[in-house]
């Protein structure tokens, strides 16, 4: 969606074996990657600091000559660029954090002290703060004070869905019409509770079928599990223009993403998870995953399970409990609600808040 509000944009990164250092997107858009001065390789820590310094000095030395009305920074990783960028050259900064930036999973003693740290730094020279969540939000206003901070979620655009469909998926795998499909999408790794999916499923009865689509750490095993169970089946990632017209063909979507003390993980409201409901798709949603569950629950459009006590039995019996008239109804209450969805609805906030500042020019 072009809003009209810049007319040039410099998307900066850092520069990976295989790619241009300058990327022409279009007449308004280009890529800079920035070459990092450090050649370590070894993935440890040290290493890993030793490549994202160098990568900040070598940003450093970019912007110096550089001069925007707008620096739109994403993680907490590149926020020390955007700070030095609008300390010199001015700019409004906006920090449009895409997750819970010092609570993320792998983030843990010394990394997450220095995170915290430097967050509770820099922040003070941020314009605006985007979050994506509600709870995420009031994290953020709690932990640093912060007054007003705008909850922008990652949903897709909500496109019309067609009256009719062909059930492409079932036909695929040889699933019969009245057999259930659950449907996984997305990256197939431990974190995301794919183990805990896989294992579930090869204790349901053949009627109950699970597809996962995707790539990850997980994909050697689920294509193992796919060729001893009937009801596991594995379908490699289709491109993002062609995903809508797989995932409208399933009967649920399901996303059992760990929480365990994660608070990224339990305040996030993945794009994936909108995605589902976009498309049709009632969700199968960890109930531990807060801003999740409580979407399922105000609703209807959904189920939910307790996947982190992880009570195997209790699992497999409550998914046999799902009935084709519960489907049903939880996909007649997504018709009302997937109109107030959609990526056009969300992109509103960033047009007021970049309005703001253009009118302050």
């Amino acid at each position: 969606m072009d809003l009209g509000l810049c007319t040039k944009i410099d998307i900066l990164a850092r520069w990976e074996p295989g790619y241009e250092a300058v990327e022409i997107i279009d007449e308004n858009r280009k890529i800079i990657r920035i070459k990092s001065t450090s050649t370590k390789r070894n993935k440890t820590s040290y290493n890993e600091l030793l490549k994202y310094t160098s990568f900040l000095k070598s940003a450093q030395k970019f912007i110096r000559s550089r001069k925007y009305q707008f620096i739109n920074v994403h993680s907490l990783h590149v926020l020390p660029i955007g700070v030095a960028l609008k300390l010199k050259n001015g700019g409004a900064l906006i920090y449009d954090a895409h997750e819970l930036e010092t609570e993320v999973a792998g983030s843990s003693g010394m990394k997450r002290i220095l995170a915290k740290m430097a967050e509770r730094l820099l922040i003070k020279f941020v314009d605006e703060l985007i979050v994506v969540s509600p709870l995420i939000a009031e994290w953020y206003k709690k932990e640093y004070g912060i007054q007003k901070v705008t909850v922008i979620r990652n949903i897709p655009y909500n496109e019309a869905l067609p009256a009719q469909h062909d059930n492409i998926l079932k036909k695929e795998f040889n699933i019969p019409e009245g057999d259930i499909l659950f449907l996984y999408q997305g990256v197939i790794s431990e974190v995301r509770g794919c183990h805990k999916v896989l294992s579930v499923f090869k204790k349901l009865p053949e009627n109950y079928h699970i597809l996962f689509m995707g790539f990850g750490p997980m994909e050697h095993e689920i294509k193992s599990a796919s060729e001893i169970n009937l009801n596991i089946h594995y379908k490699s990632a289709v491109p993002s223009s062609e995903v809508k017209n797989y995932t409208r063909t399933a009967d649920i979507g399901i996303h059992f993403i760990n929480v365990d003390g994660i608070l990224n993980h339990q305040y996030c409201l993945p794009n994936k998870f909108f995605e589902y409901l976009l498309n049709g798709l009632p969700v199968l949603v960890n109930s531990k995953a807060e801003e999740m569950a409580a979407i399922v629950n105000e609703h209807k459009v959904g189920f939910l399970i307790d996947t982190d006590e992880f009570n195997e039995e209790k699992i497999v019996e409550y998914i046999k409990s799902i009935s084709k008239k519960a489907i049903k109804e939880a996909k007649e209450n997504l018709h009302s609600y997937i109109n107030s969805l959609g990526w056009e609805i969300e992109a509103v906030q960033y047009k007021k808040i970049y309005e703001k500042y253009l009118k302050e020019l």
